[in-house]
């Protein structure tokens, strides 16, 4: 029998049984929408986080100061721990997995431009943070060493920054004052977007400026925020962040397992935990998928074997002319794929047409994910669909194969 004559047969059936093969479609297309439409959610949930947190660096790890939770080396618990450039240069020189270690000097400042004024989050970096922070430069460039060394006057705006300062006009060799000290920008920053960050603004609203020069004209302190440090390569990331913690402890005397004397935030560390947690999520969202396939399953299963009955005599026919039990097999399995692959069909239209909703219409969350119309969606979806037509089809279907034809001439 020719795939033709299947997909004939299986039509004739849908007309025969119409409000239940039509109640029985819906269940397969509602079915198919939410695989297509909770998997695109996922992916699109998982690409945002992720996104989001490698924006603020792909190996970066934050070192914050905090406060001894413990005794140690004739010390008492509670001493503030206090960061200079001599931590930077003692992780610099004793921490062999890391590949950068820069200081990091936040605050914000009054920053104004003509009759724009603006409270700034304004950071002190070095040169190194254009690599460790993934920042791109649109227009100029970014901090150099002589900029350090001769605690230049000059900044780079983040996108958003440059907006509010300078609207659509060209910033570049422009000055701005922050703090009511006069600097020149000598670069632009490419937007970067939404960040998964905690640790103070978004880089697109930042001004950036010489950390020497933030010491000496901004702060007044030679106190550190934090130090970022990249590792050499992710394998080692684990490794650079227990050396670090080491040199810190053996600079200002903790104990190197005080958890409390340094915060780390390791960005692969959150990396692997959003790949854990968005996994389990996509399993919970694919086994409630399943599940409500599989009630359309039992109905399209209903309906073949309600079939089978009402056919019987005409399977018996088919049997004695020479129609072998295969041959009734792959009717009956067709005729259930047919059902399932018409609402499978209009469930995946459905589930694009959904997810392309979902792209176009505008958020008022910053963070809702946006749907993601990917290849292994509508593999699951075809995948599924193929799980679902096997199930419903085979009980029906060898139950039919195994009719004797003889019985079923005579079946009433």
């Amino acid at each position: 029998m020719d795939l033709k004559e299947v997909a004939r047969q299986g039509l004739s059936n849908l007309r025969e049984n119409k409000l239940q093969s039509i109640l029985t479609m819906c269940g397969i297309t509602w079915g198919i929408t939410a695989v297509v439409v909770l998997a695109g959610w996922g992916i699109g949930l998982r690409e945002m986080f992720g996104e989001g947190l490698t924006k603020i660096g792909k190996k970066l790890i934050l070192v914050f100061p905090g406060h001894t939770g413990k005794e140690f080396g004739g010390y008492k618990a509670g001493r503030d721990i206090r960061f200079t450039l001599k931590d930077v240069e003692a992780i610099t020189a004793s921490c062999p997995s890391v590949e950068y270690a820069i200081p990091s000097i936040r605050r914000y400042f009054i920053t104004k431009r003509g009759i724009e004024s603006r409270s700034i989050d304004t950071r002190g970096v070095a040169p190194e943070a254009r690599i460790v922070r993934n920042f791109e430069i649109a227009q100029g460039r970014f901090i150099n060493q002589e900029d350090i060394r001769r605690r230049r006057r000059f900044c780079v705006l983040g996108a958003e920054a440059k907006e509010h300062l300078f609207k659509s006009n060209d910033a570049l060799g422009e000055e701005i004052r922050i703090r009511g000290i006069s600097f020149k920008v000598i670069g632009i920053a490419k937007a970067k977007g939404e960040q998964m960050s905690s640790f103070g603004s978004w880089d697109d609203g930042q001004i950036l400026v010489p950390f020497t020069t933030a010491q000496a004209l901004l702060t007044g302190s030679r106190y550190l925020w934090m130090i970022q440090v990249q590792p050499y390569h992710k394998e080692v990331a684990k490794k650079a962040e227990a050396e670090v913690r080491k040199a810190l402890a053996n600079l200002h005397n903790f104990s190197p397992d005080d958890e409390e004397a340094l915060q780390i935030f390791n960005i692969l560390d959150y990396l692997i935990m959003l790949e854990r947690m968005t996994t389990a999520l996509n399993i919970f969202m694919g086994v409630v998928s399943v599940v409500t396939l599989l009630v359309g399953g039992v109905g399209v299963m209903n309906i073949m074997l309600v079939s089978v009955a009402e056919r019987t005599r005409e399977i018996g026919v088919r049997k004695a002319i020479g129609a072998k039990a295969r041959d009734i097999l792959l009717q009956f399995l067709g005729e259930a794929g047919t059902i399932v692959l018409i609402g499978g069909g209009a469930g995946i239209l459905l589930g694009m047409g959904m997810i392309y909703l979902g792209q176009n219409i505008p958020s008022s969350s910053t963070f809702f994910p946006e749907p993601v119309l990917s290849p292994s969606v509508f593999l699951w979806a075809m995948a599924v669909m193929i799980a679902i037509a096997l199930f419903s089809g085979t009980l029906p279907a060898r139950r039919a194969a195994r009719l004797d034809p003889v019985e079923a001439l005579h079946y009433e």
